[in-house]
């Protein structure tokens, strides 16, 4: 919500997300739009959530998704060939190249529960 953070605070959760929690840990950045009580706000700028994409990669995240708007960035990538390995159309998988959990291009273990 573009009143409530600005990219220090995003920068900051970014960092707690990889030094405290792990790096293979998701990020999901969604675009807010003012609904019920929170009529007085507006919608996050599309730019928001691109700069909070790239303030996560920049912080070593490998699995930063970006939601409510279309983008590349709905999709899982393997952090070590950069391919993607779980193809999405927002909720719907496209294509799953995933082998008993590990990328089909190169064999790194992507993590997550896929059975």
């Amino acid at each position: 919500m573009p009143k409530y953070l600005d990219e220090e605070q995003l920068r900051l959760i970014a960092k707690f997300i990889s030094k405290e929690l792990g790096p293979h840990i998701p990020w999901h950045i969604s675009r807010f739009f003012p609904y019920y009580k929170a009529l007085d706000l507006y919608p996050t700028p599309e730019s928001m959530i691109k700069t909070a994409y790239e303030i996560g990669k920049e912080e070593g995240l490998y699995y930063v998704y970006t939601g409510n708007i279309k983008s590349e960035h709905e999709h899982t990538v393997c952090p070590n060939c950069n391919n993607i390995v779980i193809e999405r159309d927002r909720f719907f998988i496209k294509s799953l190249k995933l082998e008993k959990g590990k990328c089909s291009f190169c064999g790194y273990k992507i993590e997550g529960v896929f059975e």
